[in-house]
């Protein structure tokens, strides 16, 4: 008689033994040996030759952020949400918040996995400035101020609007070089060759800290062809000459070199007062160069390939740190699509292969690009992203295999006397493997916030519903930093120590290869601290929104105490990405996307908001000033925050501050 018991279901094991693999056996992975190969009594040897080896350290972070993902999709609510979401969501037009991407645009032919569907990222996307400006208690406020002010700030997407907007005073016209070419036939007998090569260790001692998707060694021997081609120029030259794509990336790698030995990346308050620097990036050597640069650009616009692809991240990555967000994310949009094509194009049809089908710079050059256009998306309001997001369950993390040793990119500076060298194996290979897989995992839980949060409008005025959302997204929130290792939290040697800004609960993990001897740049480890708080504000912001929008009702909800513990850990988030921040230089390479708009402007209205009175903190007032400050510090590089201090400035007069 059949048994009524529910046959119990089979997990699939991370790695089987070859011993179960040649048979064919379900392995239970068992150690130190597996059942089948105990009753055998032969030796249990776990292995995976199509896996690249990376270090265990590393392998077991990325193995907590795939059990962290697994248990964030397998929780009923967002299950039940996902599924609302791929049913119902279709492209619409901009004024109509989010929409999820449930089906491809109109004319495409091409029929998407279905496993796309459950990758969600809005056609259309509202900024969390703009979204904040469309309160009703933000259009009381300015109200007081007349009409005037509120045709002047209160439009549905100002706050961002103002990036893209014509300047008032442009500047005067430049024309371009006459010529491409690094050197002046005339005077290069008197070029100093250690010159430039002092540019492309400051490039790599500096920009590709942050952004590590280029190598040292193949920029090196791209810079040698270029010197060697012209000290024998002539009949008889016989170099090859460098492909266009590589040539154009010496010079954009030169260019940013030129701009961070200059110090044209340190932004800081004269006397407590912005300073104008004008136009001078035209004058400058940097500047030289990216006009040389930008006629290689055009030439290599159409071209889908890698290192087209890092060209426009490289010039994406200059004009942010110049401050231009508008041409920074024309850029940084061109190189997404040529990341959604070569990941297209590279993309295995067998599962097996699947891994070693994408080599490291392409998930470097992936990663970095991916955040970084996120970032702008959480930031601008934008229309039609590139759709790489649609691959983020495609591209494999970057991982150190031993065949890449020699293309990864270093972050020790090598002498030039040592360049050949650098194909040797690098421990900071382990460091770049952390340091994007974390900020790539903590920025694909933020779009799925952005995605399941912010969409279901339906759902944004019922408190069970709200809680419980914001609850699974806490418990993901806090379990990805209280792994994040210690190395990435710890600025590196020689470096202003800013422990007083670590997330709370976070736990020491140190990778044991790395040792403590190796830190993080200070800039990434303020980056780091600010992404924590910024997902504390972004998963607990709803909840603010539901009292504004249920002021008169609120005192007699059953779940008060409980939704304003939450409204309080939003205000803790605003306070804490202010206060991470608020340092003396800081760094216009990562382009300085965060305004700090959002949250002063939720501090400002939880002071004037009678139901927050009891979980306000006693300093806030000094934090608003504190972020005024980093505001008005930002707007030295970015001139649009200018529109952004005018605002809040109208904002406190209205208030009564």
């Amino acid at each position: 008689m059949p048994s009524s018991r529910p046959i119990p279901t089979r997990r699939r094991v991370w790695l089987a033994c070859t011993t179960c693999r040649a048979r064919k056996t379900r392995c239970n992975a068992a150690k130190p040996k597996c059942s089948l190969c105990a009753a055998l009594d032969v030796e249990c040897v776990y292995q995976d030759s199509q896996q690249p080896r990376i270090d265990p350290t590393a392998k077991l972070l990325l193995d907590r952020i795939q059990a962290l993902e697994d248990r964030l999709f397998a929780s009923p609510a967002l299950s039940a949400s996902r599924e609302r979401h791929a049913d119902t969501l279709l492209p619409s037009g901009r004024d109509g918040q989010m929409t999820g991407r449930g089906s491809p645009p109109l004319g495409a032919q091409e029929k998407e996995p279905e496993t796309d569907r459950d990758i969600p990222f809005p056609y259309h996307h509202t900024a969390g400035a703009n979204h904040l400006l469309n309160w009703p208690v933000i259009c009381e406020i300015f109200s007081r101020a007349g009409q005037n002010r509120i045709r002047t700030y209160i439009l549905p997407h100002s706050a961002t609007d103002v990036f893209f907007e014509a300047p008032t005073d442009p500047p005067a016209s430049t024309y371009p070089h006459e010529s491409w070419r690094l050197f002046d036939t005339a005077v290069h007998s008197n070029v100093n060759v250690e010159n430039f090569i002092s540019l492309i260790h400051a490039y790599f001692g500096e920009v590709n800290l942050v952004y590590p998707i280029l190598s040292r060694s193949e920029i090196l021997r791209v810079f040698e062809n270029v010197v060697a081609s012209l000290q024998s120029a002539g009949p008889a030259c016989r170099a090859e000459p460098e492909p266009v794509a590589h040539y154009c990336l010496l010079l954009l790698v030169l260019c940013l070199g030129a701009f961070i030995r200059r110090g044209g990346n340190q932004v800081r308050l004269t006397d407590g007062q912005a300073v104008d620097d004008g136009d001078k990036c035209i004058e400058t050597l940097d500047g030289s160069l990216w006009k040389k640069a930008s006629l290689l650009l055009g030439y290599i616009s159409s071209t889908v390939a890698l290192e087209a692809a890092q060209c426009s991240m490289i010039a994406s990555i200059y004009m942010g740190a110049l401050g231009r967000v508008a041409d920074s994310y024309h850029w940084a949009h061109a190189t997404s699509v040529k990341c959604a094509h070569l990941v297209k194009r590279t993309s295995s049809p067998s599962p097996s292969n699947h891994a070693d089908a994408f080599p490291e710079p392409l998930r470097r050059l992936y990663w970095v690009a991916f955040i970084y256009e996120c970032d702008y998306g959480s930031e601008i309001s934008i229309n039609l992203p590139s759709g790489m997001a649609m691959h983020e369950d495609t591209v494999p993390y970057p991982g150190q295999c031993a065949s890449l040793r020699d293309t990864t990119a270093n972050t020790l500076p090598p002498t030039p006397s040592t360049a050949s060298s650098l194909s040797t194996r690098d421990p900071n290979d382990e460091f770049v493997v952390f340091q994007l897989t974390t900020n790539a995992a903590i920025r694909r839980f933020l779009n799925r916030v952005h995605s399941l949060v912010y969409t279901h409008q339906e759902h944004r005025h019922r408190a069970p519903w709200l809680l419980n959302m914001t609850d699974e997204f806490s418990a993901y929130h806090d379990a990805i930093y209280k792994h994040v290792p210690e190395f990435l939290l710890s600025p590196q040697r020689g470096q202003r120590n800013h422990q007083k800004l670590s997330p709370p609960n976070t736990v020491t993990t140190c990778s044991p290869s790395m040792g403590m001897g190796i830190g993080n740049e200070s800039w990434n480890v303020l980056r780091l601290r600010g992404r924590y708080y910024a997902c504390q504000h972004i998963i607990h912001r709803p909840l603010v929104e539901y009292v504004l929008g249920n002021s008169a009702s609120f005192h007699a909800d059953p779940d008060r105490d409980v939704i304003l513990g939450k409204c309080r850990l939003c205000l803790l988030g605003c306070i804490g990405f202010i206060d991470v921040f608020d340092v003396e230089d800081v760094n216009s390479v990562t382009c300085l996307f965060a305004t700090g708009l959002a949250y002063i402007i939720i501090l400002r209205v939880a002071t004037i908001c009678p139901h927050f009175t009891s979980i306000i903190p006693d300093n806030i007032e000094e934090v608003i000033a504190t972020g005024m400050r980093n505001l008005r510090r930002f707007s030295v590089s970015i001139k649009e925050f200018r529109w952004h201090l005018g605002f809040l400035e109208e904002m406190n007069r209205s208030c009564g501050h």
